[in-house]
């Protein structure tokens, strides 16, 4: 048996899949934007599922973060910790150290504690030095940006500093036949950007009165100056933002890496079901059987415009489009992000939309439901999951 499930976090995305009973297993994303609570009881549903013995870790095989903005990474951590993990899977963040340290500072700070403490009551006590001082931590060795690794046996791999990353396969243990295929495709910025905006970024920090870029610098905007991270985020706007100069679509959404996973075998049982978390309560189950490829598309956030050429080649390819058993609607179903997708003329069997009741962004957008009025769609919120298992 296979399982895989978008689990209700609210406004942020949390997927998990399960190989042969539990022999594999892998994790796309893991945040939230709505009360750490749904975040919180979801990972340790998690755990308790995977869990062998009280006195071993849950394994994972691999965890692919999509991109930095704290609704599909503020878990991760957890799972590193509370977790054995083999790898783990990060956006290329291209610069050189100042930019690296300088989008590490913007989402520690002004995405995580500025722009977004207020829109579904978060506890105010997470709101305190010392959890940006960890969390800006954490991203930055990571990212290997300081010599000291954070104290966990995971092999990071920065998806998009090289080429495209060599699809990852699972075989049977026996025959070492291949059993799952996953691909990650990710995409590139122009370079002239980035030298832009690190230039930018050097001119806004001296106009702030330092006369250096180092990580003390970087720290000193964090923890004391909300003035000073909120200055620097506007510069980052301005640049990289969604309405930018350089005419970006997207901002940091952009650099979200895709996750496509599929069976080997050509005819699988498939059974889903779509319930209320809360309630227990069971709203749709439906099995039956598929010889097709049956492709799950994973998208955080992404835009999938003529740009993002990986993906969009795997995509359209003719097998693969009318492949495609879930698709999870990139961004919670913003306007922008889906009008790419529709263009696609995608056969999937069901769309997945993530996201928190009563966000504050709109999201889905009202004309992302219009358009999937027609399709099988499956919204996943703080009450809702999404299951499946193919067999």
């Amino acid at each position: 048996m296979n399982k895989f499930k978008f689990r209700g976090v609210g406004q942020g995305l949390f997927y998990t899949g399960s190989l042969m009973h539990g022999t594999y297993n892998f994790v796309y994303d893991c945040g939230s934007e709505s009360r750490n609570f749904y975040l919180k009881k979801q990972i340790e549903e998690y755990i308790e599922e995977m869990r062998d013995s009280i006195n071993t870790k849950p394994h994972i095989d691999f965890i692919v973060v999509s991109h930095l903005h704290k609704d599909h990474i503020n878990g991760i951590y957890d799972l590193l910790t509370k977790c054995s993990v083999d790898k783990l899977y990060l956006p290329y963040i291209m610069g050189d150290d100042t930019f690296k340290r300088f989008v590490l500072a913007y989402i520690a700070f002004y995405d995580l504690e500025g722009k977004n403490n207020n829109d579904f009551g978060d506890n105010i006590e997470e709101d305190n030095e010392q959890r940006r001082r960890e969390l800006y931590k954490i991203l930055k060795t990571l990212y290997g940006i300081e010599e000291n690794r954070l104290d966990i046996n995971t092999q990071v791999i920065i998806t998009g500093e090289n080429n495209a990353t060599a699809p990852i396969e699972f075989c049977f243990p026996n025959n070492k036949k291949k059993y799952w295929e996953f691909k990650i495709f990710q995409r590139h910025l122009n370079e002239e950007i980035i030298s832009d905006l690190n230039f930018e970024i050097k001119s806004l920090m001296k106009k702030c009165g330092h006369k250096s870029y180092n990580d003390s610098d970087i720290i000193d905007f964090i923890l004391h100056s909300k003035k000073k991270i909120e200055e620097l985020a506007s510069e980052y706007e301005d640049i990289f933002g969604r309405k930018n100069k350089y005419g970006l679509q997207g901002g940091l959404n952009i650099s979200s890496l895709v996750l496509v996973h599929y069976p080997q075998n050509s005819v699988q049982d498939i059974e889903y079901k779509y319930y209320n978390r809360l309630k227990s309560a069971f709203y749709y189950i439906d099995i039956y059987q598929n010889s097709n490829k049956n492709i799950t598309v994973l998208t955080g956030d992404a835009v999938l415009d003529k740009e993002f050429t990986q993906a969009l080649d795997f995509i359209n390819d003719e097998e693969n489009k009318n492949n495609i058993l879930f698709l999870q609607v990139p961004h919670h179903g913003s306007s922008d992000n889906w009008e790419y997708i529709n263009n696609l003329d995608l056969h999937a069997r069901g769309f997945i939309l993530s996201f928190g009741l009563g966000n504050k962004h709109g999201h889905p957008h009202a004309k992302t439901i219009y358009d999937l009025r027609d399709k099988l769609y499956y919204c996943v919120t703080q009450d809702q999951s999404f299951e499946y298992i193919i067999d």
